[in-house]
This record gives C-alpha cells, sequence and structure tokens, in this order.
C-alpha cells in the first residue's frame, strides 16, 4: 500500500480557495449591487469580483487551462477602474 494513498479519503480541514472564492463572489455580488443604486463605491467591489472570479477558475480541474485568461480580465479590469495607478509609473 501507498503510504500517500491513506491520506486521499480524508476530508479537508481547511478553508479551500474555491470556498473562498465563492464566497468572495457573493459578497462581491452583493456590494456591486449596492454600488450600482448609489449606496458605496462599485469599484473595489467590481475588482473583487475579477479576482475572485479567476481564483475560482484556478480551483477547478476543468478550468484551469482558462486561469492566465482570468487573470487577465482581473488586470484589465484593476487597469480600467483605476487609471490613475497606471498613467505614470514612477515619474516615467
Amino acid at each position: 500500500m501507498n503510504d500517500s494513498s491513506k491520506f486521499n479519503n480524508q476530508p479537508s480541514t481547511g478553508i479551500s480557495a474555491r470556498r473562498l472564492a465563492i464566497a468572495a463572489a457573493i459578497v462581491a455580488t452583493i456590494l456591486l449591487v449596492m454600488g450600482m443604486v448609489g449606496l458605496t463605491s462599485f469599484k473595489p467591489c467590481g475588482l473583487t469580483l475579477l479576482i475572485a472570479f479567476a481564483l475560482d477558475v484556478m480551483s477547478i480541474k476543468k478550468l484551469q487551462g482558462f486561469s492566465f485568461t482570468a487573470w487577465v480580465f482581473a488586470c484589465a479590469g484593476t487597469a480600467i477602474f483605476y487609471p490613475h495607478a497606471f498613467i505614470e509609473w514612477g515619474g516615467f
């Protein structure tokens, strides 16, 4: 019997990346709706939603090939929501 096979049947005790991403996506979606009606700023909520989507794509085995694309969406969303951070970088 292989030593690593005895650990495969044990349940995980920590928080998985998928559960964390789903929780962040739910919170970000609620805050995004609140931002659309004017109760809060929607930019950090939208960015959190894009990051949670990228983390969720990374945690699904069949979608791991698209994780780079999801991170590109998250980075493009950052540039769209906060363009002033990318206009001038270190005096250049």
